[in-house]
């Protein structure tokens, strides 16, 4: 009478917090298998699972699913070998794919630039992470940031175009300040719609004079006349 039984039923509030699963027709079909499964090692082992419980043929596996049958061999003697673990091991493909191991401001920088200046091409971006970070990730690591990425912090341009900078001092601080954090002259020309020449002009002076480089010069001939002894001898006759 007095024994506490082993178990109880839950409560109504857990029995509300249970998750509820969908009930579907069975189905053999790979295209419909892969859209139910919601890891990739489900998938991966739904894949196998013909093979390894019923022993089917993996060229049979392969003409239902169309991946090759040598892959499934492979993964199928890994599961013999290994069992469940061995559906946790990374693809050549992901472990090539570092996109999601860069840090987050890195990430952030990859998608504004992008949004700032759109003929930005895979490796120019790189290339300013590098500058930037100190580390320069693969074409494709930037390409799948672009795809899945964070939102831009950013909605537009950050300087104007060349010609609409009304200052030129501040045109030039423009290039230098773009050229400092990793853009190429062909980048810059094309961003702030001047040539690659005045690009090129514009860091020549920077690098020889640094600020006052980018200052306009005096257009005044300050050239020095040379007076020799004949030039002397004609005024003196005048």
């Amino acid at each position: 009478m007095g024994r506490s039984r082993p178990w109880s039923f839950p409560f109504k509030e857990e029995v509300a917090s249970m998750p509820t699963r969908v009930q579907r027709a069975h189905t053999e079909e790979w295209s419909q298998i892969t859209q139910l499964c919601l890891w990739p090692e489900q998938r991966k082992y739904e894949l196998l699972r013909p093979l390894v419980l019923y022993g089917d043929l993996p060229a049979d596996r392969a003409r239902e699913t169309g991946v090759s049958e040598r892959r499934l061999r492979e993964q199928a003697d890994q599961f013999d070998a290994e069992g469940v673990i061995s559906l946790f091991r990374p693809t050549q493909k992901q472990l090539k794919d570092h996109h999601r191991s860069l840090p987050p401001p890195m990430r952030q920088a990859i998608v504004d630039l992008k949004t700032e200046y759109a003929a930005f091409g895979l490796r120019d971006i790189a290339a300013i992470c590098y500058v930037q970070f100190g580390r320069r990730p693969s074409p494709t690591s930037v390409q799948q940031v672009l795809a899945d990425g964070p939102r831009p912090s950013i909605k537009g341009r950050r300087y104007p175009r060349y010609a609409d900078i009304p200052d030129s001092a501040a045109r030039r601080h423009a290039v230098v300040a773009l050229h400092a954090e990793g853009w190429n002259p062909t980048n810059i020309a094309g961003y702030l719609d001047i040539s690659r020449v005045t690009v090129y002009d514009v860091l020549r002076r920077w690098e020889a004079e640094g600020v006052d480089g980018l200052a306009d010069k005096s257009r005044a001939n300050t050239r020095k006349r040379v007076v020799d002894v004949a030039l002397k001898q004609e005024v003196r006759k005048l």
